[in-house]
């Protein structure tokens, strides 16, 4: 199951960033070329550096990556495997230096497999953590309601089980929608 996980949290993050310019504004003005630096005397040689270790970002910095799983309840081994799955995934991208740079921070939350614990999960993570990416929920009657909101709110949902048709698609039938715009700046 976790490379199961793995496969999905990296397919989430490449078409994120494949998608990241989807109509986001320049936030920079082109900057004029520099001049040429003075010549500087060759510094002694160095030895080799070590490839950095993962560093932990401080609270705040990093790419927030939430995941809602139940981890309590009679579904809570798939909330464990979802969770375990995830976080070996995000320690993998964080070892390689993470995303553009950015080390993915992950926010776990327990939304019980169940729809109202699901939602005051997926609100928290989004209101007051700033997610813009969900991984989760692992049962369809918790899934929809997230995806109902991640909709509203602009967040990216990926369910690593979830099967119903209703997590892509409204009611109604048309399409969920989302631009990825901004989401990693």
């Amino acid at each position: 199951m976790s490379k199961r996980i793995f496969g999905v949290l990296s397919i989430l993050l490449v078409l994120s960033l494949m998608l990241a310019a989807c109509g986001a504004p320049a936030t920079e003005a082109p900057k004029p070329a520099a001049e040429e630096p003075a010549a500087v005397e060759p510094a002694a040689e160095e030895p080799a550096a070590e490839e950095p270790a993962a560093v932990e970002p401080a609270a705040g910095e990093g790419i927030k990556v939430a995941i809602l799983a139940p981890l309590s309840g009679q579904t809570s081994t798939f909330g464990e495997s979802t969770k375990n799955g995830a976080q070996f995934a995000i320690d993998e991208w964080n070892a390689k230096g993470g995303i553009l740079g950015k080390q993915i921070v992950p926010i776990v939350e327990d939304s019980q497999c169940t729809p109202d614990p699901a939602v005051n999960a997926a609100n928290k993570v989004i209101d007051l953590d700033k997610v813009k990416f969900i991984i989760g929920e692992v049962c369809s009657k918790a899934s929809i309601p997230i995806s109902v909101i991640a909709e509203a709110k602009g967040v990216i949902q990926v369910s690593p089980t979830s099967t119903s048709d209703l997590l892509t698609f409204n009611a109604d039938g048309s399409v969920k929608k989302i631009c990825i715009s901004g989401l990693l700046q």
